[in-house]
């Protein structure tokens, strides 16, 4: 599996695994409500939960803390495997095939116009930083999971 696949899937399966454990956790704890309670009385209500409590909160809290590298995966949906195309490209097809990279390494390191080429990777990096920060506003929007 590549790196685009697997971070789509896991941008679809966390938030819908984030919050069938959080509707878990409202039905059989009443979170977040229980928090405005008294410690005493919120641990004595976790312990009466049981095992499956337990379980419902550790499936909350990993699908809440794997939203990190799923955003690190949706920064990378940008690279295509650069040593692959520049090995097998050749310049009757290379303005076909070209991708970021490649073409950052044509202009840059083979036509000596460093100033372009600065330019287009910064912006690969910028339009990846835009994905990350996307992923995760969305996961604060839409699942309530804020890590800034």
């Amino acid at each position: 599996m590549n790196t685009n696949r697997i971070a789509g899937l896991t941008l679809i399966a966390l938030p819908i695994l984030f919050n069938i454990a959080f509707a878990l956790l409202q039905q059989n704890f009443q979170y977040p409500d229980i928090l405005r309670e008294p410690p005493a009385y919120v641990l004595e209500q976790f312990a009466a939960g049981g095992s499956s409590l337990v379980a419902t909160w550790y499936v909350f809290m990993l699908s809440a803390v794997l939203f990190v590298p799923a955003a690190i995966l949706l920064g990378r949906v940008l690279e295509a495997g650069f040593e692959q195309l520049l090995v097998l490209t050749n310049p009757v097809v290379s303005s076909t095939g070209d991708i970021i990279d490649t073409y950052v390494y044509r202009v840059g390191l083979i036509q000596a116009n460093f100033s372009l080429a600065t330019a287009v990777g910064l912006f690969k990096s910028f339009v990846g930083m835009i994905l990350v920060l996307l992923s995760y506003w969305l996961a604060a929007r839409l699942a309530n999971y804020r890590i800034f």
